[in-house]
């Protein structure tokens, strides 16, 4: 074994899932995994948000972002999203990760929080505008 061979083997991604959440990080053992999870976990139930909503909220913000003339999220859209947020934030950093790489956290929608897109203002009026009533949602 050559020795880019040795650092490539050494270079992995590890992935931890735990119920609706998969945590993704580079060169993270199953603690570090484990940690990020927890502090995910913590931060969406101090929010009073399940993982899924916290998500498709995140997903109506950045859609009012991008494109301003949709409706508006409201105030408990925002701060779900906000959840979203501070949760990927939370894992990364506690798993020893790094913000703004290919380090991600991910989240499980489940039915009830798939049918916030067409529910959410936001995001019936992009999907409405953008022709994407097929959108996977999942």
């Amino acid at each position: 074994m050559t020795e880019a061979e040795r650092d490539n083997r050494e270079i992995e991604q590890s992935v931890k899932v735990e119920g609706e959440l998969e945590l993704r990080v580079w060169n993270a053992n199953d603690e570090q995994l484990a940690a990020g999870l927890a502090a995910a976990r913590e931060v969406l139930e101090s929010r009073g948000v399940t993982a899924g909503r916290a998500v498709v909220c995140h997903s109506a913000v950045a859609a009012h972002e991008l494109d301003p003339s949709l409706p508006a999220p409201g105030a408990d859209v925002r701060a779900a999203a906000e959840a979203c947020r501070e949760a990927f934030v939370a894992a990364i950093s506690a798993a020893g990760g790094t913000l703004d790489s290919e380090d991600a956290l991910a989240f499980e929608q489940r039915p009830a929080d798939a049918a916030l897109w067409d529910t959410l203002p936001t995001l019936r009026a992009w999907r409405d505008k953008n022709n994407a009533h097929a959108v996977s949602r999942g």
